[in-house]
């Protein structure tokens, strides 16, 4: 279901969160960006993809994926806030139990400023100048790294890196953009500004 633009209220944030955990099942993508994030509006411009991140739906309203550099377990109401873009992207039973082994394992800083200057290597020479060129040995997991790896063993397909140098755009690349449920959260109107959106255009 493509939701567009939401006016998050209350009420439209319980409806919201009550369709989503109603059509999304175990293992199924969650790709999401978080607007006022520094973080993820600096992964965002890096690596040139429409969601910086993503999870791995648990069921039951969880999901497991980085948080606060570590992989763990954690509530899906917590993405159905103002300023956050979400797509659910359907996945597979087998995608979450290999998601699973790496419940625990950290997230190592060197890792993102390595994968950063490789992937602009890649966006100003070519393909060939950046992880294909210069392989690096990860000290730690990343969150796309961690469900690429999964995706690639769940589905047999050949990555054309080592998965947890994916970045979210390979990863959006090999799993597609279409998602089975979308929305942009946006704060909730305010009483004056409801009031204003209310005049009609030809009494100003």
């Amino acid at each position: 279901m493509i939701h567009g633009d939401v006016q998050l209220t209350p009420e439209r944030r319980a409806r919201l969160l009550r369709d989503a955990r109603a059509d999304t099942r175990p293992g199924d993508l969650l790709f999401f960006y978080h607007r006022t994030s520094f973080r993820s509006r600096w992964i965002r411009r890096i690596v040139a993809c429409d969601m910086p991140h993503v999870c791995v739906y648990l069921g039951n309203g969880r999901i497991i994926g980085m948080l606060r550099g570590r992989v763990r377990q954690h509530r899906l109401s917590r993405f159905f806030r103002d300023e956050y873009e979400l797509r659910f992207v359907r996945g597979s039973p087998s995608i979450l139990r290999e998601v699973m082994r790496f419940q625990g394992q950290r997230e190592v800083a060197v890792d993102l400023f390595v994968l950063a200057l490789l992937v602009l290597l890649e966006r100003a020479f070519g393909a060939g100048c950046g992880r294909l060129l210069l392989p690096y040995r990860m000290r730690g997991v990343t969150c796309s790294g961690i469900v690429a790896s999964a995706w690639h063993r769940a589905n047999g397909v050949e990555p054309w890196c080592a998965p947890m140098l994916y970045t979210p755009r390979d990863l959006e690349q090999a799993v597609g953009k279409v998602g089975f449920f979308e929305a942009s959260l946006l704060p909730a109107l305010s009483s004056r500004q409801l009031a204003h959106a209310s005049i009609p255009l030809d009494s100003e």
